[in-house]
């Protein structure tokens, strides 16, 4: 009888201590543009419009856009092996 191999442990962003839910209290909580990782902070330009330095992203289309945001959304990161995971504290 062969052994079943148990899969590579996957990172789960809601126990990493990088992970930010800026709206925990809204309804919306649980939607992936509320989830942030402070482990992966977005580039900088200077925004044309007002001369304001402010983070950037680019969409699926590679079109740079400014964003309020600082970080990386969680899903742009951990995409089950994420290099950047690091357990949350365990509290007794």
């Amino acid at each position: 009888m062969s052994e079943v191999k148990q899969k590579e442990s996957v990172t789960i962003c809601l126990n990493c201590k990088h992970f930010c839910n800026i709206a925990k209290d809204s309804f919306h909580a649980e939607v992936w543009y509320n989830h942030l990782c402070n482990a992966s902070p977005l580039p900088t330009a200077v925004d044309p419009y007002d001369g304001g330095v402010k983070p950037f992203q680019a969409n699926s289309f590679g079109v740079q856009y400014f964003t309020e945001h600082q970080f990386e959304y969680c899903r742009n990161v951990n995409k089950g092996n994420c290099s950047k995971f690091t357990d949350k504290e365990v509290r007794e």
